[in-house]
């Protein structure tokens, strides 16, 4: 057996591995899963935008924590949704697409864990040095 190299910029996605029964409650879920994530994280951001007493350093890290967080669902569960409605042989996606989607999600990720450990910083600081 011989190994050979094949360079494509076109790649085959996995996928989720359901069987055909259960994709239309998978999809279902996954689908209302983000329709409450979008609801949710948009009204918190409008809230604290319209509510004066809401603009201070903590909410404003809590709305940069709601951005990251649409930012990284929405790049991240259409294509699923779209890519579990399809056949397996037609789940193709670029190579420069793969490579971004991977680049905004790990940046999700990243700017996920670095705003929660800024607040939690910011929590601790107010706990050890009150009225400074």
């Amino acid at each position: 057996m011989e190994n050979y190299t094949y360079n494509s910029f076109i790649l085959q996605v996995e996928g989720l591995k359901v069987t055909k029964t259960s994709l239309q409650p998978v999809f279902l879920f996954i689908f209302l899963s983000y329709l409450f994530i979008m609801l949710a994280n948009i009204g918190i951001l409008v809230v604290v935008l319209v509510e004066k007493r809401l603009h201070q350093p903590m909410y404003l890290l809590f709305c940069n924590l709601l951005l990251s967080d649409i930012m990284g669902n929405s790049s991240m569960l259409p294509r699923l949704l779209r890519d579990s409605l399809r056949p397996a042989s037609e789940r193709l996606i670029s190579y420069y697409e793969c490579v971004l989607q991977a680049f905004i999600i790990h940046m999700f990720s990243a700017t996920s864990h670095t705003v929660l450990m800024i607040m939690a910083f910011d929590r601790y600081v107010a706990i050890c040095n009150p009225l400074r």
